[in-house]
Parts: structure tokens; C-alpha cells; sequence
């Protein structure tokens, strides 16, 4: 087994963390006018785990990390803690089934792989779930591929009036400069539906502050 090799494990860590589990900034929600997510405390939506899904990601990336020899076992459950101190903040609860595939994903990463985590487990996550209004082409090619390609399909072939196709048809007519990507849209997928509920204010606004607000609900940008 190929060692994963580092003088700091949290550096590996706080990309990990930054990506799936921060939460908004009060700047980021300001810009959001008005237009709130779930909080930690709220009731979490159908399919949902609420605020245990902290625990999931960072039990499984920890795990991973153990496995590999990266972090010590002794150092297990203190670096669960830490990784969950720096997961504080309103952020939207994920799919069961999503929270179950991105555990398989990492669990299966090579140890030499940690810290492309994101890249892999993330869109590798959200082309196994079920219930995926986009064609599967859309999702391949907006989560792996060119952006170009990915708005081209959006003209063609995403009609339909789901919160998920109604994101990639606003992004493609946004400007790049915006900040607003296709994977703020894509990311919508592993919400639970009162989380994807909670987003679509944000797509009434115009396109550098629907994108604030996507990221302020929790979007993911791998």
C-alpha cells in the first residue's frame, strides 16, 4: 500500500472541510436577502440526516486517513472532533443515499488519492442517485467535464422545471466572471428537499448574488 506522505495531516484536512462542510458567512447570507437555508437546529427534511451528516463525512475521511497511516489511530476520534469544529455554520442536509455513496467513494479512495478527495467523491456521488431529474449525459459532462460542453447540453437538453435544471439554465446564461458555476447547480442534487427548497430565492437573483447565495446554502465547487 502506497503511503500518503505529510508533515501536517490537517493540511489534507481543511480543503476537506472547506468544501463539504462550512457553513455561510454572515456576508454571504446578507447577500442572500432574505433567503435562509436549514440550520443546524432546524428540522431536517425528508431523506435527510440533519446535522449527523458532520459526523459522516468526517468519520469516513478520518477513517480513510487512519487506514492509511496518515493519522494515527490514537489521534481517531480527536481529529473526528476537530474536523466537526471547523463543519460549524448553516449548512444544508444531504440525501441518505448521497451521505451512503460519497462514505462507499472514500473508502475506496488509494491512499496516494486523499487529497483529491473532493474531485472524485463528490461527482462520482451524485451520478449514483436516484431520482435525478437531468440526462445522464448533462450530469457526466457538467460534473467531470468542460464547462463548454456542459452549456452547450444545458440548451439542448435541460427543459425541465425542477430547481436543479431551472440552476444550469440560469448558469448558462450567467457570465463566468460571476462567480456562478456549474457545480453550484449539480451540488443541489445531494440536498434533501426541504434544503433544495430553501435555495430557490437564490435564483431569482441576478447572477453574482444567485451564486453567493447557492455557496451561502452550502453549493459545493470541487
Amino acid at each position: 500500500m502506497q503511503m500518503l506522505r505529510t508533515r501536517n495531516p490537517a493540511v489534507l484536512l481543511l480543503s476537506f472541510v472547506q468544501m463539504f462542510l462550512t457553513g455561510a458567512s454572515a456576508s454571504i447570507a446578507v447577500a442572500c436577502s432574505g433567503a435562509s437555508g436549514d440550520s443546524d437546529g432546524g428540522p431536517p427534511g425528508p431523506g435527510s440526516t440533519g446535522g449527523d451528516y458532520r459526523r459522516t463525512f468526517c468519520t469516513a475521511i478520518i477513517g480513510r486517513y487512519v487506514s492509511c497511516g496518515v493519522i494515527d489511530a490514537s489521534q481517531r476520534e480527536q481529529s473526528i472532533a476537530e474536523c466537526q469544529q471547523g463543519a460549524s455554520g448553516n449548512s444544508p442536509a444531504f440525501r441518505d443515499d448521497f451521505l451512503q455513496d460519497f462514505v462507499a467513494c472514500i473508502d475506496a479512495l488509494m491512499c496516494d488519492n486523499l487529497e483529491g478527495a473532493d474531485d472524485v467523491c463528490w461527482p462520482a456521488a451524485l451520478e449514483q442517485l436516484s431520482g435525478n431529474p437531468l440526462p445522464p449525459a448533462v450530469v457526466d459532462e457538467c460534473a467531470g467535464g468542460s464547462s463548454e460542453t456542459c452549456a452547450d447540453l444545458v440548451v439542448s437538453q435541460v427543459t425541465g422545471s425542477d430547481p436543479i435544471s431551472a440552476c444550469l439554465r440560469k448558469w448558462q446564461v450567467c457570465t463566468t466572471a460571476s462567480g456562478f458555476t456549474e457545480d453550484d447547480c449539480l451540488s443541489l442534487m445531494a440536498f434533501s428537499p426541504a434544503s433544495l427548497d430553501a435555495v430557490l430565492p437564490c435564483l431569482n437573483l441576478e447572477c453574482a448574488a444567485a451564486g453567493q447565495c447557492l455557496r451561502g446554502h452550502g453549493t459545493v465547487n470541487w
